[in-house]
Formats: C-alpha cells, structure tokens, sequence
C-alpha cells in the first residue's frame, strides 16, 4: 500500500511539472496525397499578433495561444484535461476551461468541466469525446456530434443534451434542434476518426483494494486487474481478474460485465465468480466456487499521455453481502 501510494505522489509530481498543453502529433499529405505523421509542417502554425511560427512535435502551448490549420492536423494534449484534434482548415485558441473555435472543426477527448464556443453556440462538457464543427451541408450551421459521454450544446438561450451516439445542429440565430441518434455512416465516421487518429479503444488498470463481507465484518485485502474494451460510444466491455487476503486464507476472482461511460463517471453491471474457502453443513473446510453478480461506480481523474487515477466502489452479493473500495491507475481510455 505505501508503494502504491509513493508511485501516485510521483505520478502527481509528473503532472504537475507537464506544460499547460504539448503538440502530440502532426500528420500531413505528402507528394502522393497520403496523409502521414510527421515532425512538422509548415501548414499547421502556432499564431501570434503579427507573427506565425510552425508548429512541431513535443511543441509547448500555453492558455491562450491560437493554432491555425491548412493541410495538416494537429493532436494536443492538455495537461490534466485530455487531447484535441484539430482537423484541417480550423483555427481554434486555447482558454483556461476550453477552447474558442473560430472556424473549422476540432475532435475532443476531455475529462472533467470543458467549455467550447463556436459561432454563438457553446458545449459544455464533463468528459467526454466529440466534434463541433460545421454542419453537414457545409453552411453556416454548427454541427455537435457525441461519441461518448453527454454534452450540453447551447445557443440563442435554449439549450439541449446530447447523449453518446446522438448529435445536434444549430442554425445561424437559432437554438440547437433536438438531437439524433447518428446514422450508420456518422457513427462508422466517428470510429474511423478514432482509429486514424491513434487513439486507444482499451485500456487496462490495476487496483489495490479493501472489502468487507456483511456477514463476518472481516476485512479482506486484494488486488484486481482489469481489462476494458469499448464496444460503443459510451459502452464497454470490462474483464477482470483478482485475489483477496484476510491474511488466514485467500479467494481469487473472476468478473466479466458491461460498463456505461459518463465522462469521467462509469457505471457498471458484473457476473462474478469466487474461488476461496468454504465450509460445508458438517464444518468440513475445503474449496469452494460462488456465482453471484456486482455494481461499480468508478471516477478517473485523468494525467497526461493516457494514464488515469482510478477509485472504485462496488457492491456484491454472491450469498452474502459484501462491499469493496478500491484505488489504483489505469492506462489508456
């Protein structure tokens, strides 16, 4: 437990001494039109007052600074917030909760509070994955399209709330339209933006853990690895596997069950079995094998280049009652 500890205070020292926001990758056509990662390119361009300077790798932004695109895109990592990419042919400047679009369209992967205006209309988040941009005619309108978590996109003081797997578009001098469900090609769209731009649909995380059983008040020690698929916007799939100790005998565990995501809030649902000691009807001792089923509520708060710190509570019941804290850090998304 105090390694566990000690590796988080390191963890935080790291974040801490991270830059407000780093450029993580450019990719840009070459010669033959194919789009490839590169180290810098003269279309994507860091803006100041009369000056441009071309935008690099491992570039350190800083609150307040504005990136323009031509033919390039650009992936940036904000510290303690996630990472945004902005498309082709946009011009965004970063703010202290968020970002202020000027033209074009930005894909974002945040956690926690996140602002973005554009065009008189502005989302506002609490993690989550989305794109604002232009709306599919290509016009005037503005168009926020949800790939996991909720958004609440307002304009002309209405607003409304879109859900994972919907969308929303807002004409000039006009509140958001009721959102909907994306078509089959919007959601293949949003996948394939996911996987062109490298990010993760796994991840995996490590857990140190204290239960207590209702019926022997016993504390129990243990450890669970998880394993997290996603499956759909806002849907994942979790695996995992772990051991308990109350230091006289031990129980492993086996879970698989469906998560909902909601920022940085996930919910989920668990088929549970436990391996560990029983006590048969003539006070024999020997192995025995539990089914029952869980519910977790799980918060990440996330640290730059896709490590999280993770606290989890669950509550179990496999012919007894039980519940579990647990703590631990996660990598990927």
């Amino acid at each position: 437990m105090y390694l566990t500890l000690f590796g988080f205070s390191l963890l935080g020292s790291a974040a801490n001494a991270a830059p407000w926001a780093e450029v993580d990758a450019i990719w840009a056509p070459d010669a033959s039109g194919q789009w490839k990662r590169v180290k810098s390119s003269g279309a994507a361009v860091l803006v100041e007052e009369t000056t441009t300077e071309v935008l690099s790798v491992g570039f350190k932004l800083e609150e307040g600074q504005r990136i323009r695109t031509t033919q390039a895109r650009v992936r940036i990592r904000l510290h303690k917030k996630g990472q945004l990419v902005v498309r082709p042919s946009s011009d965004v400047q970063l703010t202290e909760g968020g970002t202020l679009q000027a033209v074009g369209e930005v894909f974002y992967s945040v956690e926690g509070a996140f602002r973005v205006q554009y065009r008189g209309v502005e989302a506002a988040v609490e993690g989550t994955q989305f794109t604002v941009g232009p709306d599919s005619s290509g016009g005037e309108g503005v168009e926020v399209a949800v790939g996991e978590g909720r958004v609440r996109v307002a304009s002309q003081g209405d607003s409304v709330l879109v859900k994972a797997g919907h969308l929303t578009e807002i004409l000039p001098n006009s509140g958001p339209a009721p959102a909907l469900v994306m078509n089959s090609s919007a959601k293949n769209a949003f996948k394939g933006l996911r996987k062109q731009l490298g990010l993760p649909s796994a991840s995996v995380a490590l857990l140190s853990t204290q239960s207590v059983g209702a019926l022997n008040g016993g504390w129990n020690t243990g450890l669970r690895v998880q394993g997290r698929m996603r499956l759909s916007p806002g849907l994942r799939v979790v695996a995992e596997s772990g051991l308990s100790s109350d230091l006289s005998y031990f129980s492993l565990h086996e879970s698989v069950g469906l998560e909902r995501v909601l920022g940085p809030v996930s919910l989920g649902l668990h088929t549970d079995v436990r391996l560990g000691e029983a006590v048969d009807c003539e006070g024999t001792t020997g192995l025995g094998v539990k089914i029952g089923g869980s519910g977790s509520l799980r918060y990440r708060l996330a640290l730059p280049h896709g490590i999280g710190i993770e606290t989890q509570m669950r509550l179990g019941y496999d012919s007894t009652l039980s519940g579990e804290l647990g703590l631990g850090v996660s990598f990927g998304s």
